[in-house]
């Protein structure tokens, strides 16, 4: 079985009211395909169809979603499954949307392993 770890560094303001909290997700099943992973790996994003919600890679299957964190704050996600992708990191600033937000980084995957 192999270990995949997440990590999330937030930076938030002051004066939010409620902690920030993110949940990792690994689709489909809570399994890593890398064929799948592979095989999806080149699809472009149509114009005009990606989704707010979503920072990063539209149609990844490995992140994290998160709830109550301040629009604005700085974020960085880095993803590491050993033995089968690089480290994979994703940062930027919280959009302002209401409800949750999906944090997905294009995953650097080692094709030589």
């Amino acid at each position: 079985m192999w270990a995949m770890i997440l990590a999330l560094g937030l930076l938030v303001g002051a004066g939010v009211s409620a902690a920030p909290a993110w949940k990792p997700f690994v689709e489909p099943y809570r399994q890593v395909f890398p064929s799948l992973e592979i095989a999806i790996a080149t699809i472009e994003d149509a114009p005009g169809e990606a989704n707010a919600a979503v920072i990063g890679d539209q149609d990844g299957l490995i992140g994290v979603e998160l709830t109550g964190a301040k629009p604005g704050a700085a974020f960085e996600l880095v993803v590491r499954i050993p033995g089968l992708a690089r480290d994979s990191r994703l940062s930027g600033k919280i959009p302002t949307i209401a409800g949750p937000i999906a944090l997905i980084p294009r995953l650097s995957w080692d094709y030589a392993t």
